[in-house]
């Protein structure tokens, strides 16, 4: 009987979740969590937006943990002298945690600039990753390359 009950729990379980990938934040949440508008990207996944108190962040959505691995490692070589201390937030991260954190959950990056309380912020948003994205086209704009659409998380879609 138990077994059968597992069984059921992993069949119905969102493959993104068993394998431990974020789809993101979903955008229409962002104003509960202190986040302004979000500016989307025309050339990766992700967004950046100010924070109702102050400061900026930018979430970078990547396609695996590896390429989120990559990605924080590269950027956390160039904030060495501003944030040396890692904080014990996420898979991995760096920062003093009142200023600046760049934290990596799985697939996604999180980065906090503001003048207190970033790691808190990122913990904020980190609790708001989904493993889904909500249907539909959050955001669409016109360029010479075409019509571009978002979705509800900040990924391009075709």
């Amino acid at each position: 009987m138990i077994r059968a009950i597992l069984l059921s729990l992993v069949l119905c379980t969102p493959t993104a979740a068993l394998a431990g990938e974020w789809a993101g934040i979903p955008l229409a949440d962002l104003p509960e969590l202190g986040v302004e508008s979000p500016s989307l990207s025309e050339i990766s996944d992700g967004w950046r937006a100010p924070l109702a108190a102050g400061g900026m962040v930018v979430v970078d959505l990547l396609p695996d943990a590896d390429a989120a691995q990559a990605m924080f490692a590269s950027r956390a070589q160039t904030r060495t002298t501003r944030a040396a201390s890692p904080l014990l937030l996420g898979d991995e991260a760096v920062g003093d945690g009142e200023t600046y954190a760049l934290v990596r959950y799985e697939n996604v990056l999180i980065s906090v600039q503001t003048d207190a309380g970033a790691s808190a912020v990122a913990e904020r948003l980190r609790g708001a990753l989904v493993v889904t994205s909500p249907p539909g086209v959050h955001a669409q704009r016109d360029s010479d390359a075409g019509t571009l659409r978002w979705d509800a998380v900040g990924r391009r879609v075709d």
